[in-house]
């Protein structure tokens, strides 16, 4: 007599695509949240550099807005690229910004942002996930 294992490989591989589904739906969600923070908080004067945010899997994107850029509006958060589609379980995601000053930005180089932005972000978003977690964990 032994045990029927079909209905347990059935389910076990379920459950594996939907983890994986739902990892990437985290992390890459994620990525682009933060992206569109820091386009957010960026210090603007001409908006080429709040636009040149980019959520990326796999590979770093260097992507920058032209010289020509101006969009100090709301679409400068849409203007960066997002290729996070291919991203697979084990793979890096970056959020990443092509402008050659933007570490002058985010060491205190703009009077908007004396403090810089990133860090702040990150920093925010960090708190905002420890809370989230603590809100809905189960009381121990």
């Amino acid at each position: 007599m032994g045990i029927d294992l079909k209905g347990f490989r059935a389910a076990r591989a379920r459950f594996s695509a939907d983890l994986q589904r739902d990892v990437k739906h985290i992390v890459v969600g994620s990525a682009v949240e933060l992206r569109d923070n820091f386009a957010r908080a960026h210090p603007v004067d001409t908006g080429r550099s709040a636009a040149s945010w980019n959520a990326s899997a796999r590979r770093l994107n260097a992507f920058k807005q032209p010289e020509t850029y101006y969009g100090p509006g709301p679409e400068r958060i849409s203007a960066g690229k997002i290729d996070v589609d291919s991203w697979r379980l084990g793979d890096a995601v970056h959020v990443s910004n092509g402008q050659e000053y933007i570490w002058a930005l985010e060491t205190g180089h703009s009077k908007q942002a004396p403090s810089g932005f990133v860090r702040i972000g990150l920093d925010s978003y960090a708190q905002g996930v420890l809370h989230a977690h603590r809100t809905s964990s189960p009381s121990r």
